[in-house]
């Protein structure tokens, strides 16, 4: 999993010489290894916790073609704290979120999972140029032969959570 989520590290920064390391690796798996990247960089408030020892969230929005790429990294450690992986949630849990991954499939639903992210700290993270302009966060979007993504720092900024200056280096596009 560490060479997985490695590869997609070494994709970002330097298609051609990651390219034979992660050339076996579905689109899935790509996204599943940047959503979890996500959370190992991302900075949530520790008010983004019931306690110390809480969980960090990864949730997909709805069910569907990530789910089960996203499970490897149950139970997985990011400073301190365990990763709980929950898959096919409903707007209703949305709530109890720290990231949200919101497929093409569901992206109607981005406004209303942003309305709830207002309230707290969540990073969401959809698919291409229209989920930032639903609300999405952080969007994939492909990027010659390789997956990349794009940030809109204000609404990260207004999620209070940080996302450290070498992860946005690695996106194609930062909006300001």
């Amino acid at each position: 999993m560490r060479a997985l989520a490695g590869a997609v590290l070494a994709l970002a920064c330097d298609a051609e010489r990651a390219a034979p390391r992660a050339q076996n690796l579905s689109e899935r798996e790509i996204k599943a290894a940047y959503l979890f990247n996500f959370t190992r960089f991302a900075e949530w408030p520790a008010s983004a916790f019931a306690e110390p020892t809480a969980p960090l969230r990864l949730c997909s929005l709805g069910g569907g073609p990530l789910d089960a790429a996203l499970k490897q990294f149950e139970g997985k450690s990011i400073r301190d704290r365990r990763l709980s992986v929950r898959t096919d949630v409903g707007l209703d849990a949305v709530a109890d979120c720290h990231l949200v991954y919101v497929a093409e499939s569901e992206a109607v639903r981005l406004p209303a999972v942003r309305a709830i992210a207002d309230r707290g700290a969540m990073l969401i993270v959809g698919e291409g140029d229209a989920a930032m302009e639903r609300g999405a966060m952080i969007a994939f979007r492909p990027v010659e032969r390789r997956l990349g993504f794009a940030v809109d720092l204000p609404a990260v900024r207004r999620s209070s959570v940080k996302l450290p200056a070498q992860l946005l280096a690695l996106a194609v596009e930062v909006r300001q």
